[in-house]
Parts: C-alpha cells; structure tokens; sequence
C-alpha cells in the first residue's frame, strides 16, 4: 500500500511505528484503502468552483467507498463508571461522545478509526487526536488513519483555478457575475457566489500589483482554504508537539495530482 501511494504522489506521515502496525495488523484493509485512494479524482469546476452542501462534494465518493467495505460511520462513547464494593449504587462520572467517519475490523476483530477532514477548521485536528487517543488507551482501536489536503495540494488548488478562471475568460466581475448565472444547480439555484463585498476589497488591494484573474484566484481560495484550516501545516503542528500521545497514527495528505 504504502509504495503505490508515495507512487501515486501521496503524502504519508506516522507516529508510533503505525506503518508497520498498519501493514502487520490490516494489511488486506491497508490494501483496499489504497485501492479507495488511488481512484480518487477532483474535478476543478465540481469540486473547488462550485458550492457545497453537507458533506464535503470532494469526499462524498470516497466515503462511499469506504462504507462498501463495511467500515461505516459510528458514534462512539466512552463512559467512566465508579462501583462502590457495597451500600452505594454506582455512577457514571463522565461521558464522552465522539462521531467517528469510519470504524474498520480486519478478521480478528482488531479495529481502527479513520478520518477525513478535507476543509474543516483546524481544531477538528485537535478533536480527532483526542478522539483516538482515547480509543486507543482503552484497547478499542489499534490505529488511527486521519486522510487531508496534503503539502501540494494547496497550490495544486490555487494552479486548477486560476486556470479554470483563464479558461472561462474571467476579466472583470462581470465574468465572475456571468459564471454565477451558469453554475446552478438542478433547480435553477447557483452554487458559485463569488466575490462577496469583503472579497471585491480585497481583489481591489491586489490590483495594483496583480492581474485581475491572480487577484480573484487568490482571494477565491484563501477564503475558501484558509491557514485555520485542515491544511497538512495544522495537522504537522500538532504531530510534532505529540498531541498523538502514544497513539499509532497514520496520515495520509492528498496529493495534487488527482485534479483533472
């Protein structure tokens, strides 16, 4: 799995030996999610220009993959009970919840939880190391996979959309009114309104030193893939201060190469 992905340009970091405890443990599931990842594609005008509604458009089909191969969405609690020997009833003295993406088993019943975050806020991060940290401490899990935009990706973006702009002849906001008009949706709805007033203030503070199309192509994806969001910088910050814990950890950063 792991030579057909850095093949395929994909970006892969662990913590705590999770590659060998990966191949070692799943290697048929290592092998069916390369197979996930390896067909993933993202299309310019589907995937980045347009608007999305619920789960990420980008991730929809991946999931969907995921969840044939049984390893479907759970909701996952953990509770800390105390028991007294005698006279008193126990209780709960703590919850907590958590909605895992995907909880996989291989044929033993060894599981492992996996993640996708392709444009939350970065403290989503924070909330998925914690998540399998704790999974992990009671035995629940083995591994934990968390799948997000990698290092390349984030130009790869920037690249795809500038182009896609150039193609459609952006000049002006007229142009960019004018592909409002034609990105709708099956009920006449648009799924690109862009740029808003904050953002024409910001493509006219470019402009003195940019292209109209740079400008709006920048002000496009810095407003739609911030640096507060899960970006491969935000999850490596965290890698290298040890938020994991002991928690095997695999990463998996989308490469670039995937747009079409």
């Amino acid at each position: 799995m792991i030579d057909r992905l850095i093949n395929s340009d994909w970006e892969i970091t662990e913590t705590n030996y999770a590659l060998a405890i990966a191949q070692q443990t799943f290697p048929q599931e290592c092998e069916l999610l390369a197979e996930a990842l390896l067909s993933m594609t993202l299309n310019t005008e589907e995937h980045f220009i347009k608007r999305g509604g619920g789960e990420a458009d980008q991730t929809q089909e991946l999931s969907a993959k995921l969840n044939s191969y049984g390893w479907v969405k759970n909701n996952v609690s953990i509770e800390n009970t105390i028991r007294f020997s005698q006279k008193f009833d126990a209780f709960t003295a703590s919850s907590i919840s958590h909605e895992v993406d995907h909880i996989g088993q291989n044929h033993q019943g060894k599981k492992f939880a996996l993640e996708i975050e392709w444009n939350n806020k970065d403290e989503f991060f924070d909330r998925d190391f914690s998540a399998f940290q704790g999974l992990f401490d009671l035995n629940a899990i083995e591994l934990g996979i968390i799948i997000t935009r990698g290092p390349d990706l984030e130009n790869g973006i920037l690249n795809a959309v500038k182009r896609f702009f150039t193609e459609q002849g952006v000049q002006n906001y007229d142009d960019l009114q004018a592909l409002e008009n034609r990105i709708v949706d099956s009920k006449g709805v648009s799924r690109f309104s862009f740029p808003t007033k904050p953002q024409k203030d910001s493509i006219e503070k470019k402009l003195t030193n940019q292209s109209f199309v740079d400008a709006a192509t920048e002000v496009f994806c810095s407003s739609k893939y911030g640096t507060s969001t899960t970006t491969w910088r935000q999850i490596h910050k965290r890698v290298e201060r040890g938020t994991a814990g002991r928690t095997p950890m695999l990463i998996l950063g989308i490469p670039s190469s995937i747009i079409s």
